[in-house]
């Protein structure tokens, strides 16, 4: 068996993204290529299980979707397990032919959900009784309602310890977002008790984003995440050699994410870890922002690569805005499932990440994650990286900023094409590499325009280049520096925040990594008290 990589989805963003992620990988199980081979290799993302008797073989997403209490949506824990215990249990299940099981039945052990029992979508409900998947027009085009869990559209199995829940906090159904709270704000009643749990005062409700509610949480529930979801799986994988994490890092969920990765690097130090993340633009003020200064300064002391993905139009559904992301994502991931391993440059996560950090491993920022889209004969281009989307506030003073030569320390172009042939020679360089073609005949979870338009994808390429990215690690020290953020940060301490010292020590990191985006003779220049435009004619 060859390698065996984990994903793990922090957050209900998150789970979207993974969820769309896995729905490609089913698809794949059927598509071959030009001589009836498969495009790809399914035990890489998929944990398989063989069935010799019957010439089966079952697939199950290895990974681990962490969310907030009723995140899961319609979907329970032991819902397709082979040998159901009924230790899931909704007002209006039926069990032993009874319309409710009464507390004192016999051999009845039940969890009880405070919430009646979210329906399953048309789209699952069609798949739990076979029948052929809808199409856009089912579903009249409403996505925000059908798909409003990332439950209502997954297509493979999830194993039981695939699904793990937060313990205090629980999922906002009636927020774009997706954010958690600290109280159930569930249109649905309480199973027995006619009320959302949680203190009934509005005062008391407050969100998932202080960061300190974030490493709570961890440190809460981690003996059990251990224990159980993790031990499993690590059980299970005897050739695991990477993980992916995907989490928000303008919310609590980044500061948890970052948690977890600290105690998989003291777990499993040699293990190779990319970073997803997945944020907003925040205001200068705002705690969002801070959350996204301190999560990526924190999370670069334990991964290999850090690709921040810009999250678009928060007026779309979830699933429309993570349906891109989903893509990038795959096509990373792509490169090593690849079958087609002879001809490639980049076989496992170390080689991309020595492709892109090969002189400065400190260097672990994607700066620009670009993809080229072809549609009508015609190749669109968008961005979706974090940073090179990210505005410089017009607040910020202009003399604070230099003006550098713009420069790319390396760079990869993943073509997405079967036929490497097809590609016009004149626009490869040594840093081109190839992954298969998705095959859309397969692929029916993208019913919308912009998901539509994204599998069209011809080209994603990734950057580690030093602008912006260097003036707006200069506008990061400015916030640090401001007196009013530091207040803001000393009201809401963390474990590893708690004094001006500490804030000093981010500001210091942020220096250090600044200087890993600079050329040579840009350090002075850029450091220097000299605020005119001279510079970038150095």
């Amino acid at each position: 068996m060859g390698n065996e990589i984990f994903n793990i989805g922090i957050s209900h963003r998150s789970n979207h993204l993974l969820t769309q992620f896995y729905n490609l990988q089913e698809s794949l199980l059927y598509a071959k290529t030009a001589g009836g081979l498969r495009k790809n290799e399914p035990s890489v993302y998929l944990s398989t299980k063989i069935d010799k008797i019957n010439k089966l073989v079952d697939y199950t997403p290895r990974c681990l979707l962490w969310d907030a209490k009723n995140g899961n949506g319609s979907l329970g824990k032991y819902q397709y397990a082979a040998t159901s215990t009924h230790d899931y249990f909704f007002h209006d299940n039926k069990i032993n032919g009874k319309d409710q099981a009464s507390w004192g039945d016999p051999g009845v052990s039940v969890e009880v959900q405070a919430h009646t029992r979210i329906p399953k979508s048309i789209f699952q409900n069609n798949l739990d009784q076979g029948i052929a998947q809808p199409s856009s027009e089912d579903l009249n085009g409403n996505t925000m309602d059908n798909f409003q869990y990332w439950s209502d559209y997954n297509k493979l199995i999830y194993h039981p310890q695939t699904l793990f829940s937060c313990q205090d906090w629980y999922h906002d159904e009636g927020s774009a977002s997706g954010i958690p709270t600290n109280v159930s704000l569930s249109s649905n009643t309480a199973l027995g008790k006619g009320k959302s749990e949680g203190p009934s005062d509005s005062s008391f409700i407050t969100h998932f984003i202080h960061s300190q509610a974030g490493i709570e949480e961890y440190h809460k529930l981690s003996s059990d995440l251990w224990d159980s979801n993790l031990h499993y799986w690590l059980e299970q994988s005897d050739n695991l050699n990477h993980i992916n994490i995907v989490s928000e890092f303008d919310t609590a969920w980044g500061a948890l994410s970052n948690e977890l990765l600290k105690s998989l690097k003291e777990e499993m130090p040699k293990i190779s870890i990319f970073q997803f993340s997945l944020a907003n633009i925040q205001p200068a003020t705002s705690n969002g922002l801070l959350n996204i200064i301190t999560n990526t300064l924190q999370c670069l002391e334990n991964i290999d690569l850090l690709f921040p993905l810009y999250n678009e139009d928060s007026t779309k559904s979830l699933y429309d805005q993570t349906s891109q992301q989903a893509v990038l994502f795959e096509t990373i991931a792509s490169l090593f499932d690849n079958t087609e391993l002879a001809t490639k440059t980049v076989k496992q996560p170390h080689d991309l990440t020595n492709m892109l950090t090969l002189d400065s491993p400190e260097r672990k920022i994607i700066t620009n994650i670009t993809s080229n889209v072809t549609q009508f004969d015609q190749v669109l281009t968008q961005e979706h990286g974090f940073f090179s989307k990210f505005a410089l506030p017009t607040s910020f003073k202009p003399w604070k900023l230099k003006k550098i030569k713009s420069h790319v320390f390396h760079e990869c172009e993943i073509y997405r094409v079967d036929n490497p042939e097809k590609v016009d020679k004149r626009d490869l360089s040594q840093d081109s590499v190839f992954t298969y073609d998705l095959d859309r005949s397969h692929i029916n979870t993208f019913f919308t325009e912009p998901s539509k338009e994204i599998l069209g994808l011809h080209s994603l390429n990734l950057k580690i280049q030093n602008d912006p990215m260097v003036n707006i690690l200069k506008y990061w020290e400015s916030v640090l520096s401001s007196p009013f953020i530091r207040k803001t940060m000393m009201q809401f301490p963390t474990s590893d925040i708690a004094s001006p010292e500490d804030i000093d020590e981010l500001v210091e990191k942020i220096e250090i990594l600044k200087s890993t985006y600079l050329l040579k003779n840009q350090y002075s220049l850029y450091d220097s008290d000299d605020t005119s435009d001279e510079d970038d004619d150095n």
